[in-house]
């Protein structure tokens, strides 16, 4: 092979890539050998477009959210509140919807819906696949077995899983670059390194699926020690160590900065929420084993040591375990080599209980990133073996291509065997559309739910207001108790939902649920007849002294109004008529504006979630906003026609914008900051450390 003269000592001494000039020539053969092996799932029956049926979480959350977010930038706005779901919740700061990513905020600008996925889809996997390459190189490695790795992103259970989740596959897909450029700004540090490490880290997190990035820094943090040993042999002290950790922490804080934008608002909805409780219970049903196997078959790691050597050897397959442990046996000296076993045990060989047991890992429901990742260090330690068997002269450099991709095939073909038969049967999933349904009911001004059989995104997708969503695990705690009560859940409610519904009526007139569709088409919709308007006058107020007791306080006349904080009197409170009417002018998602004509003072209920960032005035002047039944909101009008006007512009969008800019600024700073000036890559003596040699 004409590149196995840049596998020599020296080169795998610096850990450098390998030069510049031959970027292309990587490129090149790498999209090669990707598009041919990303043929084999298409010549096998799985097409790409297989996943986009209306239950699937791509059509059912990811979809219709990515392309609302880029009509709202479109329309010069920001997508702050979702009203369409669980009586609105905030949009902005739930991270998966990735409105600050920029690929997803291009993509879905320049095209729409199954194509701008598929095309974020096939740039991931190249971005990952780059990534694997060029960490691989930086290691010293041949140039065929850093192929070979980084076709890690072609396995076919891998590639079908990955493909419903766009916001897992494309944080995934920044890991390798992690590796890459944490490892070269410990060994050779520098601002400009830490802040490459820095643009990588708020990638990955804009990417939207926090459990795979802590994945990623768990991964790196266990690399760490054995990239510090690598350059501690290399130097023979650790001075430039201790300037490569200073470089992370100006990596961290850098990254910290461009990401407030989505950072303050994510963390201020995650104060609300009982995201860590949700967890714990999810946690508790799988290790007690009555957890459905469609959970594991989607990836989640099994609960006990034998169970999950099993799954590895299921997955994996012998040949890439052979050459696993044939890199660990020739090339045990490497350090590189074991923080990739490490890389492998932490992500592939380790039971349920051990990551939910992880630090921050008490917040997360699944453990499906750990599955998502385990291949990438499988193939890199594979390849690390057929590295070996370059470097011990067992086989020729011209066979290295040939070695590497018999054994890339080999490993898919093993893997092929794990395929669900139905994604190669695409016909049986439905494209999303709107239910028939809808035109039974008071359409749009109504609020819906839907039982099993209905997709879940139809009603947001149709912009029809609901009382059901997709991710309960985001909702505030108040909402998610409330919607719990119901038995209506997290999109798909539990087989008594009729029977719950009915025994809470009441909760559910207040809500102003009118129609719960049917689960078959031939059935009639479950009306409540006694449902409020979303927008009400209320003239009579309830008050409960805590929130367990304005639970309770629900199953009263919905006629009435239950609020937690008992304000003054009402003024005229002799007076007798009508409540009044309320009449919505002016309905988007961030501004509501209504009108109200009553007789008598009165509440105006608004039937919307609310949260921390809603104000609202009356007739241009700034008024209190009381927690009405429980999670709505409400304000006092007095007799007469006035004008009421909620907004949400919660600080915390402003301030974090404002931080991110200057984040922004800070990096490109740096960025353009002389060499001779940087004090990180000065060496003893006071000179700039010269260019590392190519």
């Amino acid at each position: 092979m004409r590149g196995r003269t840049l596998q020599t000592p020296s080169d795998s001494a610096r850990g450098e890539m390998f030069p510049a000039s031959q970027v292309p020539r990587a490129i090149a053969v790498l999209a090669v050998a990707m598009v041919a092996f990303l043929a084999l799932p298409a010549a096998r029956g799985w097409r790409v477009a297989a996943a986009i049926g209306g239950w699937s979480d791509f059509a059912a959350y990811f979809l219709p959210k990515s392309q609302y977010v880029a009509e709202r930038y479109a329309d010069g706005g920001l997508p702050l509140w979702n009203p369409w779901e669980f009586c609105g919740i905030p949009l902005l700061a739930s991270l998966q919807v990735q409105a600050f990513y920029p690929p997803v905020v291009l993509f879905y600008s320049l095209w729409s819906g199954v194509t701008a996925q598929m095309a974020l889809f096939f740039l991931h996997l190249a971005l990952a696949a780059l990534g694997t390459l060029l960490f691989m190189r930086s290691l010293g490695f041949g140039f065929w077995p850093s192929v070979m790795a980084s076709l890690w992103v072609t396995q076919p259970l891998w590639l079908v899983r990955v493909y419903d989740q766009p916001n897992l596959l494309a944080s995934i897909s920044w890991t390798p670059w992690m590796f890459l450029l944490v490892r070269r700004c410990l060994l050779a540090p520098s601002l400009r390194r830490a802040t490459g490490v820095a643009a990588v880290a708020a990638l990955q997190f804009l990417a939207g699926y926090p459990p795979a990035m802590l994945a990623s820094i768990y991964l790196v943090l266990l690399g760490m020690p054995f990239w510090i040993a690598e350059g501690k042999r290399r130097t023979g002290h650790v001075a430039a160590l201790s300037k490569g950790a200073l470089a992370l922490i100006v990596a961290g804080c850098v990254s910290v900065l461009l990401v407030a934008a989505q950072l303050l608002p994510t963390a201020e909805l995650a104060s609300l929420t009982e995201r860590q409780h949700d967890a714990a219970r999810t946690h508790a049903l799988i290790e007690s084993g009555h957890t459905p196997p469609a959970l594991f078959a989607a990836g989640t790691p099994a609960t006990t040591i034998g169970a999950v050597v099993v799954d590895f050897w299921r997955t994996f397959g012998p040949a890439l375990i052979a050459f696993a442990v044939l890199a660990l046996l020739v090339h045990r000296r490497r350090y590189p080599v074991w923080s990739l076993f490490a890389t492998v045990v932490l992500s592939g060989l380790l039971p349920y209980g051990a990551y939910v047991n992880l630090p921050l890992y008490s917040h997360m429901r699944w453990a499906f990133e750990w599955r998502r990742i385990a291949p990438m260090g499988v193939f890199m330690l594979a390849a690390c073996g057929i590295d070996a068997l370059l470097v011990r002269g067992w086989a020729r450099p011209r066979a290295a291509a040939a070695c590497a991709l018999a054994i890339v095939v080999v490993s898919l073909e093993w893997n092929w065997r794990l395929i669900d038969p139905r994604w190669l049967q695409p016909t049986w999933l439905k494209p999303m559309a709107v239910p028939e349904w809808v035109r039974r009911c008071d359409t749009p001004a109504f609020r819906a739910h839907w039982p099993a059989g209905q997709p879940r995104a139809a009603l947001f997708v149709a912009r029809i207001r609901s009382i059901g969503g997709y991710e309960a695990s985001l909702l505030p705690a108040r909402t998610a108790q409330l919607i719990e009560t119901l038995g209506i859940g997290n999109g798909i409610p539990h087989g008594r939902w009729a029977e719950s519904v009915a025994a809470n009526r009441t909760i559910a007139a207040r809500m102003g649920l009118r129609c719960v569709p049917p689960a078959a088409a031939a059935l009639q919709a479950y009306l409540i007849q006694e449902s409020q308007p979303r927008v009400r006058l209320a003239r009579w107020a309830r008050f409960a002294g805590s929130a367990e007791e304005a639970l309770q306080l629900l199953r009263g006349q919905p006629e009435t109004v239950v609020l937690e904080v008992a304000p003054e009197p009402l003024p005229g409170d002799t007076c007798s008529g009508p409540p009044g009417t309320a009449t919505v002018v002016s309905d988007q998602p961030e501004e509501i504006r209504i009108t109200t004509d009553a007789p008598c003072p009165a509440y105006l209920v608004l039937a919307d979630t609310n949260l921390p960032g809603w104000s609202a005035t009356l007739d241009g002047s700034e008024v209190p906003i009381l927690t009405a039944d429980f999670v709505f909101r409400a304000v006092r009008v007095p007799a007469g026609r006035h004008e009421v006007v909620f907004r949400y512009a919660p600080w915390t969008v402003p301030a974090g914008i404002a931080t991110s800019l200057m984040g922004l600024v800070v990096a490109v700073g740096i960025a353009l900051l002389p060499r001779r000036y940087d004090p990180l890559a000065r060496v003893p003596g006071g000179t700039a450390r010269a260019p590392t040699s190519r």
